[in-house]
């Protein structure tokens, strides 16, 4: 059924407890570099959901990013899988739409012509015509709220607005699954706020799975059903922390105290694995070293 098509049946959405659609397992990945492989991540393990949304936060550098480049099919594994619906990322079949930091947007073309696009992407397994194309496109700025700004360039809208558009058109293949690289971290914190909101009551909506890579904790909480917490490189999944919280969320749950009672404690997670990292990297560069050149410890 074409997301267009769904109803919203049920407004207090909670993801279901089996049918799931990304599957990670025992995932190791690295990156060539001219001092040789730099390992990003070690032994990832995770699940998501249909219709599930899980925040992933963890450490920079830890490999948040590259776990969805690989979902994507941008970046491969060295060993174990990573599949969408049982297949791999690489399948021809759109089955996951992308959401970049940054707007990503044609300039030249019209807001409503870059949610086309999106809309062209599926058309091989959906063809439309030019006016259902539009039609769509103008349901999804309806539901992004951004009705009246079709016909805009995106020069003429806000960084705020800019993403809202990214996230139309991310969403305009019909996706089993949305992924968004921290998409909110270049607005001020309002708009965030803002945009946050939209996002929740828009997945919950279209009933749409979705992975979110951020460094803001209360946004994970707020956004997530689930937060899963990546140790330092290379990364993997330390703890997943469950929100218990209904969707979509509320402005009154994002400052509320049981939001932030999550986050504390998702918050001391991520201190102690962070305290860990630096007692270790201090204690390499506390060992002597070796060869001619050494030089001896004064005696105690």
């Amino acid at each position: 059924m074409s997301f267009l098509a769904r109803s919203e049946q049920d407004r207090t959405h909670k993801p279901p407890d089996g049918d799931s659609v990304i599957e990670v397992r025992d995932a190791y990945a690295h990156y060539s570099t001219v001092s040789g492989p730099l390992p990003v991540l070690s032994g990832v393990d995770l699940t998501v959901r249909r219709g599930e949304v899980l925040a992933v936060v963890g450490p920079s550098g830890c490999g948040k990013t590259t776990l969805l480049r690989v979902l994507q099919g941008l970046a491969a594994l060295d060993t174990g899988t990573a599949t969408i619906q049982g297949r791999g990322p690489d399948s021809a079949t759109p089955d996951s739409g992308y959401v970049f930091q940054q707007p990503s947007l044609f300039p030249w073309w019209s807001v409503r012509k870059n949610i086309e696009f999106g809309l062209r992407l599926r058309s091989h397994t959906r063809r439309l015509n030019a006016g259902a194309r539009r039609d769509q496109a103008d349901r999804l700025l309806d539901m992004v709220g951004l009705t009246g700004f079709a016909d805009f360039r995106p020069a003429a809208l806000s960084g705020g607005m800019q993403q809202r558009v990214n996230l139309a058109r991310a969403l305009a293949i019909d996706p089993v699954v949305l992924l968004l690289d921290e998409p909110f971290s270049a607005v001020d914190t309002l708009t965030r706020e803002r945009l946050q909101r939209v996002l929740s009551g828009t997945l919950d909506a279209l009933g749409t799975a979705a992975v979110i890579v951020t460094h803001d904790i209360h946004e994970a909480v707020f956004l997530g059903d689930r937060v899963a917490v990546m140790s330092e490189r290379p990364g993997r999944i330390v703890e997943t922390f469950e929100v218990g919280q209904d969707r979509p969320r509320t402005e009154e749950f994002q400052h509320s105290e049981a939001l932030a009672a999550v986050s504390a404690r998702i918050y001391q997670r991520l201190k102690t694995s962070d305290e860990r990292a630096s007692e270790s990297e201090f204690a390499r560069t506390r060992q002597p070293l070796r060869g001619k050149s050494q030089m001896s410890e004064p005696d105690e």
